[in-house]
């Protein structure tokens, strides 16, 4: 199990130094608003259904 969340926080990490996601950094931290992950995932379910497969 830890290598999956080591995995998950890589990939989040990602996605926010490609402008993926938008930070809000509150004392140090890095927050991701609920709203923007949800946006992001619909995104990519939008892409995918206009894909040909």
């Amino acid at each position: 199990m830890p290598l999956r969340k080591n995995n998950q926080v890589r990939t989040v990490y990602r996605l926010l130094d490609e402008g993926d996601l938008k930070p809000i950094r509150i004392r140090g931290g890095v927050r991701v608003p609920a709203e923007d992950i949800g946006r992001f995932e619909e995104r990519l379910h939008e892409e995918a259904l206009g894909e040909d497969f």
